[in-house]
């Protein structure tokens, strides 16, 4: 019988630095360490381009969903056009005609009242 070599039986994919963690090297990190690791590193310029536009973005829509609201409650404010329980109202315009004749003799042109004064402007 041939012994098998300590390597064979070894599991294939091991990390090194799992070995000198202890016991809890097998546990996976928890959401809050992962969110906190996260948070400790520094941001890079791409990362920082992209939260900037995220944040854009979201102030956009946040506008744009508003504005949308509020049309759509001044919508359901209005009494809808069916469902009205009055009587239509009727506006009735009358209109008259007048006419008037006039002379061929144009109007007098008024007179000033007093003489023009002399206004002086230092040129």
């Amino acid at each position: 019988m041939r012994s098998q070599p300590v390597a064979e039986s070894a599991p294939l994919l091991r990390d090194p630095d799992a070995e000198d963690a202890g016991p809890n090297a097998d546990a996976q990190p928890s959401f809050a360490e992962r969110i906190t690791s996260v948070i400790q590193e520094p941001l890079t310029p791409l990362t920082q381009v992209l939260l900037i536009v995220a944040l854009i973005l979201l102030l956009l829509s946040s506008i744009f969903i508003g504005l949308f609201a509020g049309a759509q409650h001044k919508l359901n404010l209005r009494p809808n056009e069916g469902d009205h329980d009055e009587k239509p109202t009727v506006t009735v315009t009358a209109t008259t005609t007048s006419v008037s004749t006039s002379t061929a003799f144009p109007a007098p042109m008024p007179v000033p009242t007093n003489p023009p004064m002399d206004v002086g402007i230092g040129i």
